[in-house]
């Protein structure tokens, strides 16, 4: 930022896009779909941040949104998707938290409570969840090299795309 014109690499994680997406999926697979409950965790910044950016897609595609706030080291998704299954909730989209993913029981959970579920996170489809999504990893190495980085060949490998020159 001190000196302008050049290039700043980076991460945006945002979700909004993503958020759409999800939503999308849930009308796609669940028959007349309009209400989908959110599991987050507001005490993380980053699941609050997926929890409007979801909130956000909900009103954009006209879906009804039920909050299902679930804290601390011992979540309780239990109880959270039982409020899920009472208040009718036809989906489930979850704010991912690390604590999230090491535990085995919101997949089991959301399974037991017959509702469908979309994760940002392979690793909970893995465990027994319905779906998730996933990003592009592209490299442009013309950049790379501008900047003066080496990219590691296990980054390049897992890359979906790698750019050598402008263009490509």
């Amino acid at each position: 930022m001190a000196h302008p014109g050049g290039n700043i690499t980076g991460l945006d994680l945002t979700y909004q896009d993503l958020s759409e997406k999800w939503l999308e999926l849930l009308k796609e697979v669940v028959p007349r779909f309009s209400h989908v409950a959110v599991i987050w965790d507001p005490d993380s910044a980053g699941s609050s941040l997926r929890f409007k950016e979801i909130k956000a897609a909900a009103q954009t595609l006209g879906v009804k949104l039920q909050s299902l706030e679930v804290r601390g080291s011992n979540p309780d998704f239990e109880s959270a998707l039982k409020t899920a299954t009472k208040g009718q909730m036809q989906g489930l989209v979850v704010a991912t938290t690390p604590i999230y993913r090491a535990s085995n029981g919101l997949a089991n959970s959301a399974e037991k409570n017959r509702l469908p579920a979309v994760y940002d996170d392979r690793e909970l489809v893995d465990a027994g969840g319905l779906m998730s999504t996933k990003f592009e990893l592209i490299v442009n190495l013309k950049t790379a090299k501008q900047i003066g980085l080496t990219i590691p060949p296990n980054v390049l490998l897992r890359a979906d795309k790698v750019i050598k020159s402008r263009g490509q």
